[in-house]
């Protein structure tokens, strides 16, 4: 973010120069800031460039979403352990036509 705020705006690979970020990651981690909202960063054409948001990362979705992953693995590992297809599979409710 530093970067890009010392900057009229940079390309992904002005910006690979800069930061300690394979080239594939910098665009993952663009993308992703981008499509916060409010957005940190935004495209113009070929560059990126910095808004004036303050941007602080959500550590509490990223938990959240954590452990709703874990819960999930853990819903898979108990069907192949048991190989039971989970109520919430089956459950005419939970079927999109349902």
């Amino acid at each position: 973010m530093a970067t890009l705020a010392a900057s009229d705006g940079l390309t992904e690979r002005q910006i690979e120069e800069d930061v300690n970020l394979p080239f594939g990651q910098i665009g993952k981690v663009l993308k992703y800031l981008s499509v916060e909202s409010p957005a940190p960063v935004l495209k113009d054409g070929p560059h990126w460039r910095r808004t004036p948001i303050t941007y602080q990362l959500d550590r509490a979705r990223i938990e959240r979403l954590t452990q709703q992953r874990g819960r999930e693995w853990q819903e898979i590992q108990a069907y192949i352990d048991q190989n039971q297809v989970p109520e919430e599979l089956t459950h005419p409710d939970s079927r999109p036509d349902g």
